[in-house]
């Protein structure tokens, strides 16, 4: 299951948005319902405006099949953090990755209560073109920069041994029009 990606549009006055939505699975909910796997949205001072409405974000939720963590050249890479040190993890991370405070509230106030749940768990990050084993995105205009964020984790036991390499991130810059993207999954242990 992929949960809570939520799209954020940032920039000046535009009138005729589409963003076209391609998940790898199907559907189970989106919010406001999307028509022919795009919505279409204006944006007015950084606020997204649907049929007259405002909404923070555009939100979706899929089913998604036979997930796993990625491996760069046949090694497995993240982070193992701890139950007590997720949040300062998820913190550090999507401040280097550079999303705005609001984003990162918005991230670990949906993925922190679920991975402290469990003494510890291995986290792994998929960026930007990644992303795009979940869902392809298409937006137009084009955007001028774009962020796409998807977490993957799993508890672990203690007595699991996981070879791995630790995940970096490059920083990211925000210029006029600005589509940012996050979502995630919880894959077995």
């Amino acid at each position: 299951m992929t949960y809570k990606p939520v799209i954020y549009l940032y920039g000046d006055d535009l009138k005729e948005i589409s963003v076209k939505l391609k998940p790898s699975g199907d559907f189970t909910f989106t919010y406001p319902q999307i028509f022919n796997d795009q919505w279409k949205v204006s944006l007015k001072n950084n606020e997204i405006i649907h049929n007259g409405k405002i909404l923070p974000y555009l939100f979706y939720e899929t089913e998604n099949d036979d997930m796993n963590f990625h491996k760069m050249e046949s090694q497995l890479f993240g982070h193992i953090a701890q139950k007590n040190d997720v949040v300062e993890y998820l913190e550090s991370s999507l401040a280097q990755m550079g999303l705005t405070t609001k984003e990162q509230t918005d991230f670990i106030t949906f993925w922190g209560p679920r991975m402290v749940n469990h003494p510890q768990v291995f986290i792994q990050f998929w960026i930007d073109e990644d992303y795009d084993e979940v869902a392809t995105l298409e937006v137009s205009p084009t955007p001028i920069s774009s962020k796409r964020v998807y977490i993957v984790y799993a508890p672990i036991e203690d007595d699991m041994l996981i070879q791995y390499q630790e995940q970096t991130f490059e920083s990211f810059n925000r210029k006029g029009f600005t589509v940012i993207e996050w979502g995630g999954s919880t894959l077995p242990s």
